[in-house]
């Protein structure tokens, strides 16, 4: 019970915070933030599955294996996705991509919730490593993505802004 309440809150003090930073805005703000975001959010969460895991070092390694296996292919992606979207000190998404991450968040969900009620699900649940690998794996790639973001902006000499353009033919 504690877990979800724990959970829960920490949620909505992350939407209070996209909400009050102005994240949920594409335009003009500045990529830095936009990433220092995300690492906070995947720390809160990954610290929420070592917390499920009772101190059991057996699941922790195995989780912290399976995500430094996961974390350099995602690393890698991170790095490939952002040269391709920033141009000059601005990183432009398309209108196009965001829908697309939508119906596929939307496919991902639905498949989880199949897979729930099939069983395979809940013992990817209640295994807990597999999931803390996963979400070590976002961390690890979101610190790299950090620290890249601020590499690029100190070779800029100006901070990187976003901005959305559907103008743009797609590459």
């Amino acid at each position: 019970m504690w877990m979800a309440i724990v959970f829960f809150v920490g949620m909505l003090v992350f939407l209070t915070f996209i909400l009050f930073s102005k994240l949920y805005k594409f335009k003009g703000t500045k990529l830095k933030v936009r990433m220092s975001y995300g690492l906070a959010l995947s720390l809160f969460i990954t610290l929420f599955y070592l917390w499920q895991t009772n101190g059991n070092l057996n699941k922790i390694g195995k989780g912290l294996i399976f995500g430094i296996v996961l974390g350099i292919p995602f690393c890698f992606y991170s790095k490939r996705w952002l040269d391709s979207k920033i141009e000059g000190a601005n990183i432009i998404y398309r209108k196009k991509n965001t829908y697309l991450n939508l119906v596929w968040a939307f496919v991902g969900f639905i498949s989880m919730e199949l897979l729930m009620f099939q069983g395979a699900g809940r013992t990817i649940m209640e295994a807990v490593w597999p999931l803390l690998g996963l979400c070590l794996s976002w961390f690890f790639s979101h610190v790299f993505t950090f620290y890249y973001v601020v590499k690029l902006e100190r070779y800029l000499g100006a901070p990187i802004l976003e901005d959305s353009n559907t103008d743009l033919k797609p590459r």
